[in-house]
């Protein structure tokens, strides 16, 4: 798990985000030497809890390391999920759940960032052959993370263009 996820971490917290995220903001306008500059690329995921299907989920958790039989227990929960919705007296026939984390579970904010942790090292491996772009030393961390909002941080337009695409 990134070092930088602020979100559902014990003794972490939204203000630990914003501080860093400031401070960063802060030395780069107090101009330390010629061009110095900082860029943010904001990102709020979209129904990110929604939008994940179980298989992805799956294989991010397998990727991430969990042990087979925790692995077995969530296929458990996220396999042949089902639905219905209820009108006042009605309710619809039932369907299947495509994809999404549970709402309201407490397993379910890990999960999220156990798949964001996974993704984001994917974008990370193909930055790794790039020839290495030298970031000043106020930027003290590529990205900051708080549940589902991220932050991208660098002196370099390329860089934060890079890891978008990735994403």
């Amino acid at each position: 798990m990134r070092n930088s996820q602020f979100g559902f971490r014990p003794r972490r917290h939204t203000s630990d985000a914003l501080f860093i995220t400031r401070r960063m903001i802060d030395a780069a306008v107090m101009g330390r030497g010629p061009g110095a500059g900082l860029m943010l690329l904001l990102l709020d995921w979209a129904k990110a809890f929604d939008s994940i299907r179980p298989d992805s989920l799956l294989e991010a958790l397998r990727r991430f390391g969990l042990p087979p039989g925790m692995l077995q227990m969530i296929r458990a929960i996220y396999t042949d999920r089902q639905f219905v919705v209820r009108d006042g007296a009605h309710i619809s026939t039932c369907r299947k759940r495509q994809a999404g984390i549970a709402q309201g579970c407490p397993l379910s904010p890990y999960l999220f960032i156990i798949v964001q942790a996974v993704m984001l090292r994917d974008v990370d491996l193909p930055l790794a052959g790039v020839p290495h772009i030298q970031e000043p030393d106020y930027v003290v961390t590529p990205d900051v993370f708080y549940a589902d909002d991220t932050v991208l941080v660098s002196a370099h337009a390329n860089r934060l263009q890079q890891q978008s695409f990735g994403l």
